[in-house]
């Protein structure tokens, strides 16, 4: 079973919750076009969005799990809120059993091919993306990245067992907490290493494109994102070196299921 968890940003942190739901709705899209049927959703959010583009249709696919603690107010608490809904996310994902786990940042999309995937393949620890798309949804183009687990936190599956992840978890306050040690709270650019030192193993690669970063596409839903907006095409640039933005072939948009 492939689970793929999405902590979502509360209205209060947002700047167009109507956009917010629209990029979030465009994941689930994505997401819902597996062509393995096996999988899950699970959402942690504050508020839950409204669904369309036909998503409502799959709604027993999705599981949303709604906290109560008060919305961040600054960039630090973004952070920690997106911490603290990981922890959620994995708390459910123990209750049901362990397993293949994928953090997908909420306007990113992923390959229709993930589940079927790794539902083929029970026994291996995990994947890292290597490779991926970083689409400019503002000049519909992308740009294929050798270094993709650099820049986007959608990158990586992993496989937790019961005793991985926490029984249970509380709201203490946005200051550091006793379960920040956990793999999956680690900077997206570390889990895969301290999951591997952990584990005392080597997570391979995954052998095909597995997600799409998207960049300019009015409210990314990663604070981090956000607060580096003037900055990303530096930023990628000195992962990527030069851009070169090119139109997406046709079975790439379909594989991804790119509105």
């Amino acid at each position: 079973m492939l689970y793929f968890t999405i902590p979502l940003r509360s209205k209060h942190a947002s700047n167009n919750w109507q956009d917010v739901e629209k990029l979030f709705n465009n994941t689930l899209s994505s997401i819902l076009n597996q062509t393995d049927d096996n999988y899950r959703i699970i959402v942690c959010c504050h508020d839950v969005p409204n669904l369309f583009y036909g998503n409502e249709f799959f709604a027993d696919k999705i599981d949303f799990i709604t906290v109560e603690y008060p919305p961040p107010e600054n960039h630090h608490e973004q952070m920690v809120d997106k911490f603290y809904k990981k922890l959620y996310l994995m708390t459910k994902v123990r209750n049901l059993g362990g397993g293949h786990v994928m953090f997908v940042d909420a306007d990113d999309l992923v390959n229709c091919n993930l589940a079927s995937f790794v539902n083929d393949n029970p026994l291996i620890n995990g994947w890292v993306l290597k490779d991926g798309y970083i689409y400019d949804a503002k000049n519909k183009k992308a740009k294929k990245s050798t270094n993709f687990d650099k820049v986007c936190g959608t990158s990586a599956i992993l496989k937790f067992e019961i005793s991985d992840l926490p029984e249970f978890i509380s709201f203490d306050s946005y200051a550091p907490t006793k379960y920040k040690n956990y793999v999956f709270c680690q900077p997206h650019t570390k889990a895969v290493e301290v999951y591997e030192r952990k584990k005392n193993l080597t997570i391979d690669e995954l052998p095909f494109i597995g997600a799409m970063y998207i960049i300019n596409n009015g409210e990314n839903h990663s604070a981090a994102k956000r607060d580096i907006k003037t900055s990303i095409i530096i930023n990628i640039k000195k992962f990527l070196g030069a851009i070169t933005w090119k139109k997406i072939p046709c079975e790439v948009k379909k594989d991804f299921n790119v509105r």
